[in-house]
């Protein structure tokens, strides 16, 4: 979209002439309607994609990592996403988007559809992949 007035930076790079280096270094995640999960494929798949998608060689521990950073690290990687909870599906895009290493992670929607005791974990989560890297 194309910006009526103002200014915006991302990173030091002006936008819109400079979005093709925003998007190098930024990453979706919980954009409904933009990158919803597959439902029919399994979390594993979901996450192999995620890492070929890269484009880069990955440690194979990456996976592992970020699952454990969305707050999955015991989830079941065959288990298919339409039988997830909302809350592990949306743990599960949190953990999808940074497997590309982004500097910006765009999240959008982040409780929606979630209890208020599950937005405040879901929440938590997202203040600790701010404070770390993947």
């Amino acid at each position: 979209m194309r910006p009526s007035g103002g200014t915006l930076h991302v990173d030091g790079h002006a936008l819109p002439r400079y979005s093709r280096r925003v998007r190098r270094i930024s990453a979706l995640g919980l954009m409904d309607g933009v990158n919803p999960l597959d439902e029919r494929l399994r979390v594993r798949e979901h996450l192999s994609e995620g890492l070929l998608l890269r484009m880069r060689p990955a440690a194979r521990s990456l996976a592992d990592e970020a699952l454990a950073a969305a707050g999955l690290d015991g989830l079941d990687r065959t288990a298919p996403v339409r039988k997830l909870s909302m809350l592990e599906r949306r743990r599960l895009v949190v953990a999808l988007a940074p497997l590309a290493e982004p500097r910006l992670l765009a999240v959008d929607d982040v409780d929606g559809g979630l209890s208020p005791e599950h937005q405040t974990e879901l929440w938590r989560t997202l203040k600790r992949l701010a404070r770390t890297t993947v």
